[in-house]
């Protein structure tokens, strides 16, 4: 039994990862169209390089390796094509909010409350404020400020409300004698406490 499995995958070696025929002459790699991640920065963070064999890397560790280093990456598909050829397509995370945090960069957080920085200011987006926690890139927001995520993209997608523009929301609590409470800044100065 032990002698067949490794009689097996010599073979399949031969065969696939150890034959010169099943090179990588073709990287191919797609963004979105808004993407602001560039090729050049995918090659360096993926580790998958022309002349390298197609079955050599493992597949499932390198998007792993590659969303770890990437946090404003939503998804990378990676997929092989016989004979000689690879593709990546790589979906980034569209920021719904600004974090602002005390002394520290601000980040951004998508409809799904993942953190992740943002390479420009994102202006026409709301800012969320008065969290007391230190939030990193990479993590997923809790608490109050997932509460505020929920309470955005709600808004963002209900056309009744689409009038509704919301310029900031304080997540620090305490509004109206509520510890769960939001602060949500409406245009034209409206002021609005919500809790639930």
């Amino acid at each position: 039994g032990v002698a067949l499995f490794f009689g097996l995958r010599e073979v399949g070696k031969q065969l696939f990862s150890g034959n010169d025929r099943f090179r990588i002459r073709n990287l191919i790699i797609r963004t979105d169209e808004r993407a602001m991640i560039g090729e050049g920065l995918i090659r360096e963070y993926i580790e998958i390089s022309e002349g390298m064999n197609l079955f050599s890397p493992d597949i499932n560790r390198e998007r792993e390796k590659f969303l770890s280093r990437t946090p404003n990456v939503r998804s990378v598909e990676i997929t092989r094509y016989l004979p000689d050829t690879m593709e990546l397509v790589v979906s980034e995370r569209i920021p719904l909010a600004c974090v602002q945090q005390k002394r520290k960069p601000d980040l951004c957080v998508d409809d799904r409350g993942w953190v992740f920085p943002s390479r420009v200011r994102q202006m026409d987006l709301p800012v969320i404020s008065g969290q007391s926690a230190t939030l990193k890139a990479g993590a997923r927001a809790e608490g109050l400020v997932k509460d505020a995520v929920v309470l955005l993209d709600t808004i963002r997608k209900m056309p009744a409300v689409a009038d509704i523009v919301v310029t900031g929301v304080n997540v620090k609590g305490g509004f109206e004698g509520r510890a769960d409470a939001l602060r949500v800044q409406l245009s034209e100065n409206t002021i609005v406490d919500l809790w639930w």
